[in-house]
């Protein structure tokens, strides 16, 4: 998955005791087109222009480390 974090991730200890690592990632922003259209309203260019925000899930501790360490938001 590609895009921009939108803040930090940070760890979460689950009740069987593994550790998990979450953060959101958005993705999308402008799609097709850069200005919009002449018969275009602004709420359709808005729609088209929308990102969308997936919150991920990284279970493997060696993994969520490296995570916490090297992503940051922006």
């Amino acid at each position: 998955m590609v895009g921009q974090v939108g803040q930090s991730p940070f760890q979460k200890k689950l009740k069987g005791g593994r550790t998990v690592t979450l953060l959101s990632v958005g993705t999308g922003g402008i799609r097709n087109y850069r200005r919009p259209l002449e018969s275009e309203e602004p709420r359709d260019y808005a729609n088209r222009c929308t990102i969308q925000w997936h919150r991920v899930s990284v279970y493997p501790e060696r993994l969520g480390d490296l995570v916490m360490k090297e992503v940051v938001p922006g």
